[in-house]
């Protein structure tokens, strides 16, 4: 059972049962740190298209990957920018992302500079900030070849991250005999 005090403190009594019933511990949780009120909302967005991603920029704005059709193909994506009231929608990429052996679909991975994002194989480069974009290149991205392909890979890459520094990335490599491998570059 879990008890919230007037200094905002998690008190928790935790019950554990031994043969018996007996009650073998109470003891209180140690204090969290408060993040306030959250709001969550619904953004509005065109019932004619079926969203597939979307996630917050650096700029403040939300990143959407759409489709125009519920069936379209998941290998053809739409990107735009559009404020967090759902208007302002600017779509600034559309065309299809070639598969590659072992790759783990599409994620959207905006880098912290707000030109570039990140798919896991490739990454869309823009001149400006996304939000103006207006000539985005896809660019393929070049593994070390230990990841790139072999017998134990199973997917190059998985929970990929993007440093705030603009240059370095880290991923997991899935192996196929069930485990992962952590790398950076």
């Amino acid at each position: 059972m879990f008890q919230v005090n007037k200094r905002g403190f998690v008190m928790a009594t935790c019950v554990a049962l031994l043969a018996g019933s007996a009650l073998v511990s109470a003891a209180p949780v140690a204090p969290v740190m408060q993040v306030g009120r959250i709001d969550v909302a619904t953004v509005p967005f065109d019932e004619g298209r079926a969203i597939r991603s979307g996630t917050f920029t650096p700029s403040g704005r939300i990143l959407v990957s759409y489709a125009d059709k519920q069936d379209a193909d998941r290998r053809f994506i739409t990107l735009a920018t559009m404020d967090d009231d759902g208007k302002n929608l600017r779509t600034f990429f559309s065309q299809a992302i070639p598969a590659r052996s072992k790759d783990n679909g599409l994620r959207f991975m905006v880098f912290p500079d707000n030109r570039r994002i990140f798919l896991g194989d490739f990454v869309i480069e823009c001149s400006s900030s996304i939000d103006h974009c207006d000539r985005p290149q896809l660019l393929p991205v070049t593994y070390p070849s230990e990841v790139a392909d072999g017998d134990l890979i199973s997917h190059r890459w998985s929970e990929m991250i993007v440093a705030p520094d603009n240059r370095h990335i880290a991923w997991t490599t899935l192996l196929s005999n069930y485990s992962a491998v952590v790398f950076h570059r």
